[in-house]
């Protein structure tokens, strides 16, 4: 049963019994930036975890689906309350998809068309509302080694393999962050929103007051090193350039085709896999990522 993504989202942070007096539940924020940061995590999550739901528009896994139906409702709740506060020139680029996506669910969809609805609704809400969609200053590895140490192996075992000492007394169980196919299709915006927002109808609360804003970005970020499995060395650098705000947002496997057409441009022949290693690599061990980056400022390649 696919439940990556919710599992993903539950256990990042999965430290009910060692962190409970620290992950203080925040009275619940109405404002419509707030608002917006919910609807975009749904948005993340519906887009991601609807395929495991429906396939060729029959259901596969009812709990799944019902999960779904519940999450796009709240969806067109959280869009009927934000219409007051977009502008009536952006709501053509907004409302649209979102108002599909509820759509698609509803109907037993297609579920590419339930992704697509998704990530032509997002980037507009973060330019809408001003969403904070990539850290100000480089992730920082060893922070969030520390981090992770702390908060999460006790759950996801050190190599991030989904086997700490509490694995067995959780259900869903922990996330395995060794699971390259599966963290392909991820990005770190995707889990910072879990850590600092929480997940309805789990265990985990928001860390928003616990953790600073840099340090939920270190974590999102670093979760990519147990991709690389025990190979310490660099990868190869192609040499292309890419965002910090490409990072965080977009997957490994919608990063790879644009590195690969930029490093055969410049000839230098870069297979898919290695093209997601190398954003594993940016990721994880951030050696190239420049200080106090900017969305403008382009990364250069590890040296």
């Amino acid at each position: 049963m696919f439940r990556f993504l919710r599992v993903a989202l539950l256990a990042v942070l999965s430290t009910v019994a060692i962190r409970a007096a620290s992950a203080v539940e925040p009275a619940a924020d109405t404002t419509p930036k707030a608002d917006a940061s919910r609807l975009v995590f749904l948005l993340q999550y519906v887009g991601a975890d609807y395929a495991a739901a429906v396939a060729d528009g029959k259901i596969v896994d009812h709990a799944e689906y019902e999960e779904n139906r519940e999450f796009a409702g709240q969806i067109a709740d959280l869009l009927a309350r934000l219409q007051p506060s977009i502008p009536p020139g952006k709501s053509a680029a907004i409302e649209p998809p979102v108002r599909r996506l509820v759509e698609l669910v509803e109907a037993r969809g297609d579920p590419r068309l339930v992704r697509d609805a998704s990530e032509s609704a997002i980037p507009r809400l973060v330019e809408v509302f001003e969403l904070r969609a990539f850290p100000r200053d480089r992730p920082d590895p060893a922070r969030a080694h520390a981090l992770y140490a702390e908060n999460c192996a006790v759950c996801h075992g050190g190599a991030g393999g989904g086997d700490g000492s509490r694995a067995k007394d959780l259900d869903p169980p922990p996330a395995r962050f060794t699971d390259q196919a599966r963290m392909s299709e991820a990005a770190p915006y995707v889990f910072y929103n879990a850590i600092t927002l929480g997940v309805a109808n789990t265990a985990m609360a928001s860390f928003a007051d616990s953790m600073s804003d840099q340090e939920r970005w270190d974590l999102a970020f670093y979760l990519w090193i147990f991709t690389l499995g025990n190979d310490t060395r660099p990868a190869l650098p192609p040499a292309v350039v890419i965002s910090l705000r490409d990072l965080a947002t977009r997957s490994s496997r919608e990063l790879a085709p644009e590195i690969l057409r930029r490093a055969a441009a410049v000839g230098q022949p870069l297979d898919a896999e290695g093209a997601e290693r190398w954003v594993a690599e940016l990721r994880a061990r951030g050696l190239s990522l420049p200080k106090r980056a900017r969305a403008s400022v382009s990364i250069a390649r590890f040296v």
